[in-house]
């Protein structure tokens, strides 16, 4: 069931009830826009992204009204020395998922396998030779899409393919994932396509399901551009983003109130932004006593703040508390929190003193 939709800019953003739901909607979006392509040009050149994220939404694709024998398929991103032939590579999980399954005009690998400099530039041809019309993507832990990662991920790239190095969170994501048994086993190169090339295409489809991965989504929608996360997929072209944030058995009937106590730290206004987009969290109010706090909230958050008292509010239908005041207030803060039968949120210690513990 979709539960919540977004718009950011040109970027819409679908929330559905589970993976398989969210799934089933971004290969309908990915089918019709396939499609409209072999409509108007007789044939669609489309870029796969080859993650477990994926899974859901190629099987789905596979079994739409598509004409494969119109589409040429490539390949997003591979580990620096592997090929199709090494388990573990992004072209073995695109043959065993998507490849092999139907009839494409075409099927392009990345030639990663070889001399990297030589690979690039092959398969950037490829690419000048054959625009993108549609991309099938995902967005990593860490915020990127492919293997550009935020710190490096350069958006005026004058490349349209290049060597990388990947980021620890980046590594990690392919552990999480099940691609390696440790982190030291993943490789530290990669080829990928750069963001310009993934931009260039006219149609965009992101599916990007896990709760390790809300931060970026909530970063990508919410944060400054380039700064927290890569841009919205969407800068210059129209874009479709579905997302799996919640499960059926996890949802609940009614949204959770969440009152906002202090914005003197990073981890309250990370969770503030996350509480915007979840379905399942409806913010009761915004408390913040110190005024340039109070103003920087409203400055980067879009926060809105109540002048009702904390007590007051305390004393209202709200669920839960998250608390990021001053050290000095914390504790009494959560006190009191308790006392009136509220779940507590706090991103700090109660106090940084014995004596403070032993005043509380």
């Amino acid at each position: 069931m979709l539960i919540k939709t977004l718009t950011t800019d040109k970027l819409t953003t679908y929330i559905y009830d589970t993976r398989v739901e969210m799934g089933e909607a971004a290969a309908c979006a990915a089918a019709d826009a396939i499609n409209a392509v072999i409509a108007q040009k007789g044939c669609a050149n489309v870029i796969f992204a080859a993650a477990p994220s994926q899974n859901e939404t190629l099987s789905c694709l596979l079994k739409k009204d598509v004409d494969f024998t119109k589409v040429n398929a490539y390949h997003m991103d591979e580990y620096a020395g592997l090929c199709i032939d090494d388990e573990q590579s992004f072209a073995r999980y695109l043959f065993d998922h998507v490849f092999s399954l139907a009839p494409f005009k075409s099927v392009n690998y990345i030639p990663a396998g070889g001399d990297a400099d030589e690979a690039c530039e092959s398969y950037a041809k490829q690419l000048r030779d054959n625009p993108p019309d549609v991309v099938c993507m995902g967005i990593g832990e860490n915020g990127h899409i492919a293997f550009n990662d935020p710190p490096v991920a350069d958006f005026c790239d004058p490349k349209l393919v290049k060597k990388v190095a990947l980021d620890d969170i980046c590594r990690m994501q392919q552990v999480h994932d099940g691609c390696f048994p440790t982190f030291d086993d993943v490789p530290k190169y990669a080829l990928t396509l750069t963001v310009p090339a993934l931009m260039s295409a006219e149609h965009l489809i992101c599916t990007v399901p896990a709760p390790t991965k809300a931060d970026a989504v909530c970063a990508m929608l919410t944060g400054e551009v380039g700064k927290l996360a890569p841009p919205p997929p969407c800068a210059d072209t129209t874009a479709q983003k579905c997302s799996s944030t919640a499960t059926a058995e996890a949802r609940c009937s009614e949204p959770m109130k969440l009152l906002f106590y202090g914005f003197r730290h990073g981890h309250v206004n990370t969770l503030y932004r996350y509480a915007c987009l979840h379905p399942e969290i409806e913010i009761a109010g915004c408390i913040e006593p110190d005024d340039d706090a109070r103003a920087k909230a409203e400055r980067e958050l879009g926060a809105v703040f109540s002048e009702q008292t904390y007590d007051s509010r305390l004393n209202s239908d709200i669920d839960a508390v998250a608390i990021g005041c001053a050290y000095g207030d914390r504790g009494d803060a959560v006190i009191r929190a308790l006392q009136a039968g509220k779940h507590v949120i706090s991103d700090k210690p109660l106090c940084t003193t014995r004596s403070q513990l032993e005043t509380i």
